[in-house]
């Protein structure tokens, strides 16, 4: 899978760095801009997977699926605004976009 999205309300990290992440990912932390809102995201991604779903389609830019995943990853954030409502998701490509992860394993997959 390219890229998660992950609840990050949880983890204590002032310096934003966190727990080590696998080699070759890019984290982005991701914060809801509501004054009442107590959840973070942590947007993770490994440029190699990004190429791997572009390469179906060249007209894709990197960029382009990088700012499309990031908007729809702020359109959840905008929307989670208390730690209830806070869910992980992984990238099911640029039709799917975000998918609760925790449907997929109910679901068996």
């Amino acid at each position: 899978m390219p890229a998660t999205l992950r609840n990050a309300s949880s983890q204590s990290s002032s310096s934003g760095t966190g727990a080590a992440r696998p080699e070759g990912y890019v984290e982005e932390h991701l914060h809801c801009n509501h004054e009442n809102c107590d959840t973070k995201y942590v947007l993770a991604y490994h440029n190699d997977e990004l190429r791997d779903e572009r390469e179906g389609d060249p007209a894709k830019s990197q960029e382009g699926l990088l700012a499309h995943m990031r908007a729809k990853a702020n359109d959840i954030v905008a929307n989670h605004n208390t730690l209830a409502e806070a869910r992980n998701y992984v990238w099911a490509g640029i039709e799917k976009g975000w998918v609760v992860v925790e449907d997929l394993t109910a679901a068996g997959l």
